[in-house]
């Protein structure tokens, strides 16, 4: 029975609220939808949707997601 709460407290526990940020707005939403499915609270947006998105709530994570190409010349 010990094993049983334990187990219970454990799956009760809260996730971390997770801001993704990105320029390409599918890369967020393909980010969210991998976060969800192991369990996070998780909310995707553009980088100019962050702001809107950071003065209504309270996030634990936020990741930028940045991507620089250099140019082979």
């Amino acid at each position: 029975m010990q094993g049983t709460k334990a187990a219970v407290k454990e799956t009760s526990r809260e996730m971390p609220h997770i801001l993704v940020v990105d320029d390409e707005k599918s890369i967020g939403e393909l980010l969210e939808i991998t976060f969800r499915k192991e369990g996070h609270r998780v909310e995707a947006c553009t980088v100019g949707g962050r702001e809107r998105k950071l003065e209504s709530q309270i996030f634990d994570i936020i990741i930028r997601m940045s991507v620089c190409l250099e140019r082979a010349e």
